[in-house]
């Protein structure tokens, strides 16, 4: 991520727009992901599971956590709780879809319960994540 005035656990200053990491498995869909919030003035950096967010810092000044449920390597929703001890006042976007093993819906409910503040069904209309992003808009509280 570029540096920059930030306030609040990487909350900027003035008109910047806030950082968003996207820990997604998937780097075609990460990917645009990425692009797509960057051309509409994100700052944005990636991670393919929770582990590398973790051992590379990524994820220290983000305002935003996009991630896939079903995440390899580290339990998905360890991630979770990770980043809201770590980190209370990150927002985070959990995503998923329906699995043989699990229906998006109840992974989704376990991601919401476990700290996630939104819950967003793949497959995903970009125009929905930014709506998303900036219905949660500010700060959490600490």
């Amino acid at each position: 991520m570029s540096s920059k005035s930030v306030g609040l656990r990487g909350w900027p200053q003035g008109d910047a727009m806030p950082s968003i990491l996207v820990i997604e498995p998937d780097a075609s869909f990460r990917e645009i992901l990425a692009e797509t919030l960057a051309a509409n003035g994100y700052d944005v950096a990636c991670a393919i599971n929770g582990s590398a967010c973790f051992e590379s810092d990524a994820c220290r000044d983000c305002c935003f956590v996009i991630l896939d449920v079903f995440l390899p390597r580290r339990a998905d929703y360890d991630t979770i709780q990770a980043l809201k001890t770590t980190w209370p006042g990150v927002r985070i976007i959990a995503t998923s879809e329906s699995r043989a093993s699990c229906r998006a819906e109840v992974s989704l409910n376990l991601a919401s319960f476990l700290g996630a503040d939104a819950g967003l069904k793949k497959p995903l209309a970009v125009e929905k994540v930014l709506q998303t992003v900036k219905s949660l808009g500010s700060p959490a509280a600490a």
